[in-house]
């Protein structure tokens, strides 16, 4: 079995490690320091593809799937971790989750506006009372008329001060538990 990268893979890494040393690398003690995030250099990485990595060009991606997304993770975390956090929750949760279970119209809406990075995302899960632990959340979904009330507080949203879509996890059956009784809601701030 061949485990080397293609040569496409090669060429991405090459690009990112470049725009890492180049646009990341200089401000990343500053940006830990100061505990901002570079949402112009977030920017950049959206204007080149970056932000879309993984996703099908179709929805305004690279098309390099989850190899190329660990090849830009790898990149941007040797040389700021912070940096490559503000992005894995942006794409590996907030604009994942769309990717992987929206609509067709959902993810012209808002995943090609996340992956050129006009738009940034984050995911709403965790609470106070239940951690990470979804089968456990308290926070609720109840229809009304066309629309979803939501109620509930979440915490630790990564990307939250910022983002423009917060995908948020809610119960809208608590009969049916994480079985089904927990839907996705994507919620423009």
């Amino acid at each position: 079995m061949d485990f080397s990268f293609s040569p496409e893979h090669v060429a991405l890494r090459r690009l990112i490690r470049d725009f890492a040393a180049s646009e990341v690398a200089p401000i990343a003690a500053e940006l830990d320091r100061e505990h901002r995030v570079p949402l112009d250099v977030l920017r950049k990485l959206g204007e080149i593809g970056l932000l879309g990595v993984c996703f099908p060009e179709e929805y305004g991606g690279m098309g390099a799937g989850e190899v190329g997304y660990c090849i830009l993770m790898e990149e941007l975390g040797r040389v700021c971790t912070s940096t490559a956090t503000n992005v894995g929750a942006h794409i590996g949760i907030g604009a994942m989750a769309i990717h992987l279970d929206g609509t067709e119209e959902q993810k012209r809406q808002y995943l090609s506006p996340l992956a050129r990075g006009e738009k940034f995302a984050a995911f709403g899960l965790t609470e106070s009372n239940a951690g990470s632990d979804a089968a456990n959340i308290n926070t609720r979904a109840v229809r009304d008329g066309d629309d979803w009330v939501i109620n509930g507080g979440k915490i630790y949203i990564t990307n939250g001060g910022y983002a423009d879509i917060i995908t948020i996890m809610a119960v809208t059956d608590p009969t049916l538990g994480a079985r089904g009784g927990i839907t996705a809601f994507i919620v423009e701030t």
